[in-house]
């Protein structure tokens, strides 16, 4: 059972090592495109091209097009026929070359079923028997092969008949489930493979958020009950990624136009939201595609006005993944993890809302991915802002803490093999015992380092399990004082600290090197660093490098990953897309071989601070922690227009250099020429246009641009470009 004390979740398969895909967004800049529309239809043709057809952009629209990713184009294609021009037509792949069409609205509800062919470039139109009812928006998705399925629509009244083309047959079947969602309108469909579809939300008279999955050989609509849903919502679309995923982005929902992005995977039943920057901007009514291989392209839609852009959704890989373990401890902060058992990890209490402490044990094993309660006999009181260390083997020990009514300086010995937890009696301890740090150092000793008692303290202490004594070491150089700080192993006797707090409003941002054999304490000067911050985790990863993750700064808490490298004494910052989010007070542990641990602590939730009981794992590679070079070759000029009417800002610059290749590119647009701004796009060109921007009466914005390279570092900011600079005479607007 739980413990704890107040005072006034799918089984992955994913083992430690395993990376997972990091996500992205970025804009694609084709011209010619499509214009600007809403209610079309996309569906995969040829491999890594998707088919464009109708939507409404003021009037219906009959335009065929196709997008090829590789060359980032899009081509109208001509046609000798073609369906009529409609709106909300359900469109999906028919494996090859070839795209399903049925309905969509033209006026009246549209019953047509026909089939396009890209190495013909034909719209044929097929007379197949048993069609179902014509109406507009029914959903399509392929079921492998050449069969189609349709579930819902609008003929005047919401459906939810199930239907499946046959292409080689020229068939149109209904079927026959014993269960089904209710009628709809406006949901989204994806293959998932193995005759498999998933349909999310839609409008079935209020705001739907159910997730179901069609199986065909079954002929069977399974509910599915994830622990997280995206919000109720329709007019959104989804698109299969791999490996039983599906992407969904936007839609209508409770607060209208939405930008959030999910990913859904069969295998664990789990939806997954992905927090990325940049991305589309809050839109309904758009079309997405798969390109089969993970990426898929969206276009258009309603974002309060018709929407004409291009983007591509893509996969790399990133060193933190998630993990979902069947059970996990209560969420909370200011608990404490060490390794134990050689490859597991042991975690001790913490805190929840500063009047709920916990003093349960638990053991996290990664291979298993399972977290164990342990419940031993005896244990440490109700704890939070103690500190752990490895003892080497199955033991661990921990040091200081307190629960709100007591402090306590006390010393605890945890063995893995015997569960138990013993007291320790050293004739004296260290005065600091609330947010210190401490790491093994070798053989059965932990050195320990700061923390706050009656104030901040800058002592440095050594406790020897054999003859259980803390010694302080005194050392003729220290750090200042401080709590709230990060320290972790260097692989032998020496550790590696950074930052935290020298009082309730000053974080710090130095970084020392302690050496036991010489008990001396080095400050090193890296020419780049994280900026100051406390509540940080460290761990040590491989060699002489050490992972940092999170903090906070003045009250905002960080979700950066950096690695410190002594032999060249360089902090690296590495910007993976998924990575854990922006939190403090976590705990994170090293296992060695380039893997960490990391669960819970503290984050803002968009009001408050809440509490969080995530499991993460990072798999550190030294294949490429090396950014781009910085662009130094930015322009800008007018395209169009004039500095005071509706012209076109055009950047352009040319690829840096980048030992692994750069991925894409990121915008950044501000009204200070002395700051970055904020992220306004992304695209894999080396050029983009910033469309309407010399048109912004009185306001004059200035440009860079960062390269990211396939593994995910970023450049440092491009040089910086403004209106002032392009070809027209000087001047504001």
């Amino acid at each position: 059972m739980k413990h704890f004390f107040t005072a006034a979740l799918f089984l992955s398969a994913l083992t430690v090592g395993t990376a997972e895909a990091s996500d992205h967004w970025v804009q694609q800049m084709g011209a010619p495109s499509p214009s600007a529309r809403w209610r079309h239809a996309m569906a995969s043709v040829g491999g890594d091209q998707v088919l464009l057809f109708g939507g409404y952009d003021g009037s219906y629209d009959d335009e065929t097009w196709v997008y090829d990713l590789s060359a980032n184009t899009w081509t109208q294609k001509s046609l000798a026929s073609a369906p009529s021009a409609r709106y909300n037509p359900g469109l999906a792949s028919l494996g090859g070359d070839q795209v399903l069409l049925f309905g969509g609205y033209d006026g009246s509800y549209n019953g047509e079923t026909w089939v396009y062919d890209l190495s013909a470039n034909t719209w044929t139109q097929k007379t197949p028997s048993g069609v179902p009812p014509p109406r507009h928006a029914p959903v399509l998705a392929s079921l492998g092969g050449d069969q189609v399925l349709l579930f819902g629509g609008d003929d005047g009244a919401y459906r939810n008949d199930t239907w499946v083309y046959d292409l080689g047959a020229n068939t149109w079947t209904e079927k026959s489930p014993s269960t089904s969602p209710s009628a709809r309108c406006y949901h989204a469909l994806a293959f998932l493979g193995d005759g498999q579809v998933l349909l999310f939300g839609g409008d079935d008279g209020t705001l739907d958020g159910e997730t179901w999955v069609y199986d065909l050989g079954a002929d069977t609509w399974t509910q599915k009950s994830p622990a997280a849903s995206p919000p109720a919502r329709f007019g959104h679309d989804l698109a299969a990624l791999e490996d039983g995923q599906a992407l969904l982005f936007g839609g209508w929902g409770a607060g209208g136009r939405d930008d959030q992005t999910w990913v859904y995977d069969l295998s664990a039943d789990t939806w997954a939201e992905k927090l990325l920057d940049p991305g589309p901007s809050a839109r309904c009514y758009h079309a997405l595609a798969s390109f089969g291989d993970g990426q898929a392209l969206l276009f258009g839609g309603d974002d309060g006005d018709y929407d004409g852009e291009t983007w591509v959704f893509a996969r790399a890989e990133s060193p933190w993944v998630q993990m979902f373990p069947p059970t996990s401890p209560a969420e909370r902060y200011a608990h404490a993890m060490a390794p134990v058992g050689g490859d597991q990890v042991l975690l001790f209490g913490g805190g929840w809302n500063d009047v709920c402490f916990f003093d349960d044990t638990w053991v996290y094993d990664p291979v298993a991915t399972t977290w164990t309660e342990m419940m031993p006999d005896t244990h440490p009181p109700y704890l939070y802002f103690h500190s752990m260390a490895s003892l080497g083997s199955d033991q661990v020990l921990m040091f200081g803490g307190g629960n709100g009514f007591i402090q306590s300086w006390r010393t605890w010995v945890y063995d893995l093999s015997e569960n138990t937890w013993t007291s320790m009696s050293p004739d004296s301890h260290p005065m600091g015992n609330r947010e210190t740090a401490m790491v093994f150092v070798g053989g059965d000793q932990v050195m320990l380092f700061g923390g706050k008692g009656s104030h901040e303290y800058d002592e440095t202490w050594v406790y020897d399990l054999s003859a259980d004594t803390w010694t302080e070491m005194s050392p003729v150089i220290s750090p200042p004082a401080r709590w709230c700080h990060g320290m972790a192993s260097l692989g032998d006797d020496r550790v590696l600290m950074f930052g935290g707090s020298s009082s309730d409003t000053t974080q710090l941002g130095d970084t020392w090197i302690y050496d036991l054999s010489e008990n001396t304490w080095t400050e090193m000067f890296p020419t780049i660093s994280p900026s100051a911050r406390a509540d940080i985790t460290m761990g040590w990863l491989e060699e002489d490098r050490v992972l940092l993750f999170g903090g906070w700064y003045t009250g905002t808490p960080l979700d950066e990953t950096w690695i410190y490298d002594l032999s060249e004494n360089t902090w690296t910052q590495l910007t993976p897309v998924t990575r854990p989010s922006p939190r403090f007070d976590h705990a994170m542990v090293s296992l060695g071989g380039g893997e960490a641990i990391l669960f819970g602590g503290m984050h803002w939730d968009e009001y408050e601070f809440s509490y969080d009981d995530e499991t993460w794992v990072f798999q550190w590679s030294e294949d490429d922690l090396t950014p781009p070079q910085a662009i130094d070759d930015l322009t800008i000029s007018l395209q169009g227009g004039s500095k005071s009417s509706t012209g076109d800002m055009l950047l352009r610059w040319g690829e840096p250099y980048d030992d692994v290749g750069v991925a894409r590119y990121v915008i950044y647009r501000s009204t200070d020429p002395a700051t970055t701004g904020d992220s306004l796009a992304g695209t894999t060109d080396t050029s983009y246009l910033d469309i309407g921007a010399a048109g912004t009466v009185g306001t004059n914005y200035f440009y860079a641009v960062r390269a990211v390279d396939l593994s995910e570092n970023k450049s440092d900011p491009s040089n910086r470009v403004g209106e002032f600079d392009r070809d027209l005479s000087n001047g504001a607007k």
